[in-house]
């Protein structure tokens, strides 16, 4: 027996219905604990990133005497988001301090602490895995004679 083509029509958007009571599952917003800036903590240089409601982010290392930036788009990939590059080459320089690294994926997730944190997974191009912890707010490096000597809260975004 054959089903009727109106009745799969049926079955499919009432799925569809059922699927669409969760959030994420209808929805490209991304959690709101992912969007603002966070900066990597206890560490020589300042590295903050601005992930933006306009589905743009961008991450800034300043040392005084180095300084990396990059930049691009975001997806939302379930409770998390999919950093894209805009070079549109799928490669992104990261910073993972002391050094910036090429990378083919980087994931944001919530860092479990209210929003205050976020957690972002990345993975080289050699395939090296490595995890950050980032913290909410941007700091901005007081320079001395060779780098910071401290850092102080700033505004962000970037």
């Amino acid at each position: 027996m054959q089903a009727k083509p109106e009745l799969l029509s049926r079955l499919a958007l009432f799925v569809i219905s059922i699927t669409c009571i969760t959030h994420y599952a209808c929805s490209n917003d991304p959690p709101s604990n992912l969007i603002g800036v966070f900066h990597v903590p206890n560490v020589s240089d300042a590295i903050n990133i601005s992930i933006n409601d306009d589905r743009t982010f961008h991450w800034e290392l300043d040392g005084c005497d180095t300084s990396f930036d990059g930049s691009g788009s975001w997806e939302t990939d379930g409770d998390s988001l999919t950093l894209i590059p805009s070079s549109g080459d799928g490669e992104l320089f990261w910073p993972f301090h002391p050094l910036v690294f090429r990378v083919t994926d980087v994931r944001v997730f919530d860092g479990g602490q209210r929003g205050e944190e976020i957690r972002v997974v990345t993975s080289d191009v050699d395939g090296t895995i490595r995890e950050q912890v980032w913290q909410k707010g941007c700091v901005c490096p007081v320079c001395g004679l060779v780098g910071p000597e401290e850092f102080r809260a700033c505004d962000g975004p970037l």
